[in-house]
C-alpha cells in the first residue's frame, strides 16, 4: 500500500476526508491527518509518506511553501493541491512546484477516489520501471546497432552533439586523425544483361554490399561503414595525413566495386566527396559525396566518381550560383510568375557563353539535382515531388535544342512549385482538422491554451494562429469560447446544473467570467438563457 498524509486546517476538510474514503479499499494507508504544514514535515522526517495532499491556505506554512519544501527534500513524494481559490496564480505556482495535480474545493469522495486511482497507477508504473533497469539496460546493448547508424546519420547532416566524445566511446569508435572523407556507395543492377538481380533479396543484398565495404574499409581501425536515411551505403574514413586520406579513399572504393561486380554479379556507383578537417566537417564532404552520385546520371553507373574531378572537369560559369538561390526561393515560396524571367535568365547566360549542348545538359542536370536537394534538406520528400513529375534528368537528355531545353525547364521548375504548394496546403488543413478535434476533445480543460495546442501540434503560435484562422474561418480563441458556449447552452437546456456547474464543466474556473462570455456571445445571462428556453 501507498501512504498517504492529508494536510488540511479545517477540521471538519480533515475529518471528512479521513471517514467519508475508504483508503484501504483504495489501495491506500492514511498515515494522518494534519492541521498545517509544519505539522506535516514533522511526520515526513518520521515516516515514508508516497502521497500528500494537502489545503493552500493555512497558517505557519502554507500548502505552495509545503510543496516546495517537499520537492526539495523527498523528491519522490507526490503531492496534491487541495483549495477552495480558483485564482489561476496558485495553478501556476503549483505546477511550477510540479505537484502532481491542482485539485479544486468542493471535491466528493468519489472525485477524490478517480484522482488518487489515476495516482496509484502512476505510481505503479514508476515502481514498475525501477524494478525493469536491467531489462532497459539489455534493450540498450540490442538496440545499440540501430542507435550507431542513427548517431552517424545526424553526423554527416551536420548535427553535431555537445557529448561527442561521450558517444563515440559509447559506440567504441576511435578515429585514426582529424582528417576525414565521406564515400557514398549506390547499389545499382546486375553487371550483365541476365536479369540476374531479382535473385538477390534487397535485405540480403544490402547486407552483403555492407559486408563486402566493412572488409575492405574497415581494415583500418576508425572507419565506419552504415546506411543512410537514403538507403545508401556511407562510409567515414579517417587518417591524419590528408594528402594520403583522397587516394586512399579512391583506391579502396575501385577495390569495392571490382569486388561487388566479381563476387554479386552486380553493379555499384561510389560517389567520392572532399577531404575535411576536423568532425564538424563531415556535413560537407557527405554532400559532395552524395553529389558526385548525381553525376552517374551524365556518365553512366558502375565507376567511382570523385566531387572533385567533376569541379575540375566541369566548372559551371559563376554567374548560376546567384540565380540558382534565386530560383530556389522562388520554387519554395513563390511568386510563380517570376520564374519565367530567372530560367530566362539562366539561359540567356549559357547563350551568351557559346556552351555546347552537352555542357547545357551538365549545368541543367546540376540546377536540377541542386532544386531536388534544397527540397530535401528543408523536409520536403522529394519521393512525393517526383511521383507527380515525370523522370527529370531522362527528359532533358530527349532535348534536341537550347530553346526546347528551355521551355521545357520552364515547366518543370512550375510543377514542382505546385507540387510544393499543394503538399503544403494538405498539410495544413490536416493540421487545421487536427487542431479542431483537439479543442473538441479538451475544449472543458481549463488549462487549455494556444502555447498546450501548438506543443500538441509541433508548431509555432505565431504560424499556428495564422493556419487556424485561413482553414477554420475563426481564432483559436473564437473557436475555443464557441465550442464552450454551445456546451453550456446543451447543459442549461438538458440539466438542472447551477451556473457555476456548467461553467466548471466547459472549462471555466470562474463563473462570473463565464456568465460574462455567456452573455456576450448569446446576449443572454445562463439564467435569462435557461428562463427563456424554458
Amino acid at each position: 500500500m501507498y501512504k498517504i498524509l492529508i494536510v488540511d486546517d479545517e477540521a471538519i476538510v480533515r475529518d471528512g476526508m479521513r471517514d467519508n474514503v475508504d483508503w484501504a479499499e483504495l489501495g491506500f494507508e492514511l498515515v494522518g491527518a494534519c492541521k498545517n504544514g509544519s505539522e506535516a514535515l514533522d511526520v515526513l522526517e518520521s515516516e515514508n509518506i508516497d502521497i500528500v495532499l494537502t489545503d493552500i491556505c493555512m497558517p505557519y506554512i502554507d500548502g505552495l511553501e509545503l510543496t516546495k519544501r517537499i520537492m526539495e527534500n523527498y523528491p519522490f513524494t507526490k503531492v496534491l493541491i487541495l483549495t477552495g481559490y480558483d485564482e489561476f496564480e496558485y495553478a501556476q505556482k503549483a505546477i511550477k512546484l510540479k505537484a502532481y495535480d491542482f485539485i479544486l474545493k468542493p471535491i466528493t469522495a468519489v472525485e477524490l477516489s478517480k484522482v488518487l486511482n489515476k495516482l496509484k497507477d502512476d505510481l505503479n508504473e514508476e515502481k514498475k520501471r525501477t524494478e525493469d533497469i536491467d531489462r532497459i539496460k539489455n534493450q540498450l546493448n540490442e538496440s545499440l546497432p540501430t542507435l550507431k547508424e542513427r548517431f552517424f546519420n545526424s553526423i554527416i547532416m551536420g548535427s553535431i552533439p555537445k557529448n561527442i566524445s561521450e558517444k563515440l566511446n559509447m559506440f567504441e569508435v576511435n578515429f585514426s586523425g582529424n582528417n576525414f572523407i565521406v564515400i557514398a556507395i549506390q547499389i545499382g543492377e546486375s553487371s550483365k544483361n541476365d536479369n540476374t538481380s531479382h535473385l538477390w533479396d534487397d535485405e540480403l543484398l544490402t547486407l552483403s554490399v555492407y559486408n563486402i565495404c566493412e572488409d575492405i574499409l574497415c581494415k583500418v581501425k576508425g572507419n565506419i561503414v552504415f546506411q543512410n536515411w537514403h538507403n545508401i551505403m556511407i562510409a567515414i574514413i579517417s587518417m591524419q595525413n590528408q594528402e594520403e586520406l583522397y587516394q586512399y579513399a579512391l583506391k579502396n572504393s575501385e577495390e569495392i566495386r571490382q569486388s561487388v561486380e566479381k563476387y554479386m554479379d552486380i553493379t555499384v556507383t561510389i560517389g567520392i566527396g572532399k577531404p575535411c578537417t576536423g568532425i564538424s566537417n563531415i556535413q560537407t564532404s557527405y554532400k559532395g559525396a552524395i553529389s558526385a552520385l548525381g553525376y552517374c546520371f551524365i556518365l553512366g553507373n558502375n565507376r567511382v566518381i570523385g566531387i572533385s574531378e567533376m569541379e575540375e572537369n566541369f566548372i559551371r560559369p559563376s554567374y548560376n550560383k546567384e540565380l540558382e538561390r534565386k530560383l530556389i526561393s522562388l520554387i519554395k515560396t513563390g511568386p510563380v510568375e517570376d520564374i519565367d524571367a530567372v530560367v530566362e535568365s539562366i539561359f540567356r547566360k549559357m547563350k551568351e557563353s557559346y556552351l555546347p549542348i552537352q555542357r547545357c545538359l551538365i549545368n541543367i542536370h546540376h540546377d536540377i539535382v541542386y532544386i531536388l536537394s534544397s527540397l530535401d534538406e528543408v523536409g520536403i520528400l522529394v519521393d512525393e515531388i517526383l511521383d507527380q513529375l515525370e523522370n527529370p534528368l531522362a527528359s532533358t537528355c530527349a532535348m534536341r535544342t537550347l530553346n526546347e531545353l528551355e521551355a521545357w525547364f520552364k515547366e518543370f521548375c512550375k510543377k514542382t512549385y505546385f507540387s510544393i504548394i499543394k503538399k503544403m496546403d494538405d498539410y495544413n488543413k490536416m493540421q487545421a482538422m487536427k487542431a479542431l478535434e483537439y479543442l473538441k476533445e479538451n475544449y472543458m480543460d481549463s488549462r487549455i491554451s494556444l502555447n498546450s495546442v501548438c506543443k500538441h501540434l509541433l508548431m509555432s503560435t505565431s504560424f499556428f494562429s495564422n493556419l487556424f484562422k485561413r482553414y477554420q474561418g475563426e481564432t483559436f480563441i473564437e473557436c475555443l469560447t464557441r465550442l464552450r458556449v454551445e456546451r453550456a447552452m446543451e447543459l442549461l437546456n438538458s440539466t438542472s446544473l447551477k451556473s457555476y456547474e456548467v461553467a466548471y464543466k466547459v472549462g471555466y474556473p470562474d463563473p462570473h467570467y463565464f456568465s460574462s462570455v455567456f452573455k456576450k456571445l448569446t446576449g443572454f445571462s445562463p439564467k435569462e438563457y435557461r428562463e427563456k428556453s424554458k
